[in-house]
């Protein structure tokens, strides 16, 4: 089965893609970038990370990528590939429903870090952390020696328990009940603050617990590759800590040839998805079936150095990131519905999609509501013939690209600012009104954009919109097919003909510095022309030398 897409990256990844709402994933790479690709594989962006990544990321509901740096920093990139804030100090960040981002500093102290990057507070555990912190539902929880702690929305602690070992994952399902996976094997199930189940799952360490949250099955995977399965527990056992029940193993490397597990992950749409050292992805019913669908994986399965890892969309699309470098796309499942939504899980790592329940339905509703308030105010202030209206509402979106909340409103505020660009100045729309525009349209880093953009600086009359798509290049991802170097090439020779001047120099100059920037290279026949467009003497000469210094830099 050939992949739905494949791509290459500059190194192996520390930790599993991230899955959005509207399709995209992020892959954290050993190559110190973070990479964005589209639904269909095309790269919208790679953002420099300065520094190995851990493999510990979320998104928030607003579309913030959340990824901590190996020398302790969480970063905060926003779907424009912009830094939102970054913060030192501090491990395995977790994102809430809210958009809160809770993360553990110095190994014993829990922090609530809003969307804009702000402490909202920050408590002492009172022990080393160990895993965590997760998110279940209100309610954030950290393992640390001796026990497990649960803590509210303001920081206040709700409960500590005694823990039979030391934890090594948490899961939870939807009735609250915490799942433990320990390092000396087996799962301890955890409500309201007391200890109901001990389950044993073999010898080996618990390496991820994860919860059909459809059938209520809730699945253990150890060191060792094997996966088991046990039914949800209804009753309280006084003794359950004490009195370990054995649970059943579900996948055994002895039967077929699809190995060990590797990787697993559940979604709340039902079944779990299994990534075989084979490199086969699995799809489970229940504990009691036979796998749904057996997919050959576009990727084989590393070792322990550089185990693959894998995520799953709400469209049922499984994105691999494996060894060699690389990422692919493969179906691997049934569409999971028409709603989503980013969810924590063990270590900010899982991503769930699937239909609502009725308090999901419930918020859902309330957000269409306000997305068409929101809809009405911006096309009202972007279409209003009063210039404190345009600049009002320009100041908005661009708060909005700053603090990285464009998740709702990305796909109306893109239609938007490309009207307020297409169009000719209409109701006193000035120059400079339509180049902020240009500007901000750029950031948003999406491929489609990009193009739109690349269209308009290439059949525009208007040199000052055609000069911002150039000083815009720096920002946007560029295209493989060249349509971007011959957009450069163009605008340049067209509007050298209409008169050179220092201004136009510089914006061609910028373009070309942020394409080889991007690209890495100058194989772009078009490129080198507008280099030589550059270099002609109808451009000043402070323009001419710096382009010749360039060109000597370049070739």
């Amino acid at each position: 089965m050939e992949p739905l897409w494949r791509a290459v990256t500059g190194g192996s990844f520390p930790g599993p893609p991230v899955i959005t709402q509207d399709g995209r994933a992020y892959v954290a790479s050993n190559d110190r970038y973070l990479y964005a690709y589209s639904p269909g594989g095309e790269l919208l962006w790679r953002y420099d990370l300065r520094a190995k990544p851990t493999g510990r990321a979320c998104v928030t509901p607003d579309g913030l990528v959340i990824v901590e740096r190996s020398d302790g920093t969480l970063v905060a990139v926003n779907p424009a590939a912009k830094t939102v804030w970054s913060r030192r100090q501090g491990n395995a960040p977790a994102c809430a429903a809210n958009g809160v981002i809770y993360r553990v500093e110095d190994e014993n102290r829990l922090l609530a870090i809003s969307a804009r990057g702000s402490v909202m507070w920050r408590v002492e555990v009172g022990a080393s952390v160990v895993t965590g912190p997760v998110v279940v539902g209100q309610t954030v929880v950290i393992a640390h020696a001796g026990g497990l702690s649960a803590w509210n929305r303001s920081g206040g602690e709700l409960w500590r328990v005694s823990l039979p070992g030391t934890a090594t994952s948490i899961g939870a399902s939807l009735d609250g009940t915490i799942h433990v996976g320990l390092v000396e094997g087996g799962i301890v199930d955890i409500f309201a603050g007391e200890v109901i189940a001990h389950r044993q799952a073999g010898t080996d360490a618990v390496t991820a617990v994860v919860v059909d949250e459809v059938a209520g099955t809730v699945y253990a995977l150890s060191a060792g590759g094997f996966l088991f399965a046990a039914e949800g527990v209804e009753t309280a056992d006084a003794d359950a800590a004490a009195t370990p029940a054995a649970l059943r193993v579900w996948a055994d490397d002895t039967e077929g040839s699809a190995g060990k597990v590797a990787a697993v992950v559940a979604r709340n749409a039902g079944g779990i998805f299994m990534l075989m050292t084979s490199g086969e992805i699995r799809e489970l019913e229940s504990a009691d079936a036979e796998t749904r669908r057996l997919v050959p994986a576009p990727a084989v399965v590393g070792g322990r150095r550089h185990p693959a890892t894998f995520a799953i969309g709400r469209d049922g699309r499984a994105v691999v990131a494996g060894p060699g470098w690389t990422v692919s796309a493969v179906r691997a499942g049934r569409p999971g519905g028409g709603w989503s939504h980013a969810r924590a899980g063990a270590h900010g790592r899982a991503v769930l999609a699937g239909p609502p329940t009725v308090a999901h339905a419930s918020h859902a509703s309330q957000r269409g509501a306000s997305e068409e308030i929101d809809r009405i105010y911006l096309s009202r202030l972007l279409s209003s013939g009063d210039a404190s209206d345009r600049r009002r509402a320009l100041d908005d979106i661009a708060a909005r690209l700053d603090e990285g909340g464009l998740a709702g409103s990305y796909r109306r505020v893109v239609e938007y600012l490309l009207a307020f660009v297409s169009e000719n100045a209409v109701a006193g729309r000035g120059p400079a009104e339509r180049m902020r525009a240009v500007r901000m349209l750029a950031e948003i880093g999406d491929y489609g954009v990009r193009d739109e953009l690349v269209r308009i600086a290439r059949s525009s009359n208007d040199r000052s919109i055609r000069i911002a798509v150039l000083q815009s290049v720096q920002h946007m991802p560029v295209d493989d097919e060249g349509r971007t170097a011959r957009m450069i090439h163009t605008v340049l020779r067209q509007e050298a003909r209409r008169g050179a001047d220092s201004r136009l120099g510089r914006a061609g100059i910028d373009a070309i510095k942020g394409y080889v920037s991007y690209r890495g290279s100058v194989e772009d026949a078009d490129l080198g022309a507008a280099i030589g467009v550059l270099a002609t003497a109808g451009f000043p000469p402070e323009i001419r030398r710096e382009v010749a210094g360039l060109a000597a830099e370049l070739y």
